[in-house]
């Protein structure tokens, strides 16, 4: 799936809110982790395309209980290391950089490929429409090896590069998609950066 990339900067009513602990809603009760390793061709012409890779899937606990905010950093370095083993598909993983959600969750990005591509420091890696806040909250950037850099809400640090995040959605009893922005800097060599924001959907179909 082609997306055409824009190289502008995403209006400020257009980013994640609700984000700082405990900025999670009461009603936040999330069950399952969606894992997306990210993979992105860039033509030419700048136009990507993107795809879901090997390891992606649904992480669920074997007894079904809430996943707390205080297991989610453990759980995320046993996903990105692989020692969780083969997990269930995503929802819908032929659509990406979309994302479909069915429960109450915690979504997590990892930019996989290309190596030179990582979240655009001084940003939020995430932005989404600031009425939505009830529903997406608790953004968290990540280094390389899962270690959690600054505080939940915080934007994405310049050092160390981040290429790998989390936050959480809430499901929505009623079928709905909610655009969204991923916010990625491109290092093209030689000090030349690129700037790319691409704005796919979270598709909330919220049946349980």
């Amino acid at each position: 799936m082609n997306f055409s990339t824009k190289l502008v900067t995403t209006s400020s009513s257009h980013f994640l809110t609700g984000g700082v602990k405990p900025g999670a809603p009461a009603s936040f009760v999330p069950t399952e982790i969606l894992y997306h390793r990210l993979q992105v061709t860039a033509s030419p012409d700048v136009k990507f395309t993107y795809s879901y890779g090997s390891g992606s899937g649904r992480y669920v606990k074997s007894d079904g209980s809430p996943i707390a905010d205080s297991e989610l950093h453990a759980i995320l370095s046993d996903l990105h290391d692989g020692s969780l083993g083969n997990l269930p598909l995503l929802y819908n993983p032929n659509i990406a950089p979309k994302i479909t959600v069915h429960k109450s969750c915690y979504i997590v990005i990892e930019l996989v490929s290309p190596q030179n591509m990582m979240f655009c420091p001084g940003d939020y890696a995430v932005k989404i429409d600031a009425s939505k806040a009830n529903y997406y909250c608790l953004l968290q950037h990540y280094d390389s090896d899962t270690v959690p850099i600054g505080n939940a809400g915080d934007l994405c640090p310049a050092t160390p590069p981040c290429r790998f995040i989390s936050f959480g959605a809430q499901n929505w009893v009623n079928f709905r998609d909610d655009l969204f922005s991923l916010q990625m800097l491109f290092d093209q060599g030689g000090g030349d950066t690129m700037t790319a924001t691409i704005d796919p959907a979270i598709k909330n179909r919220g049946d349980g």
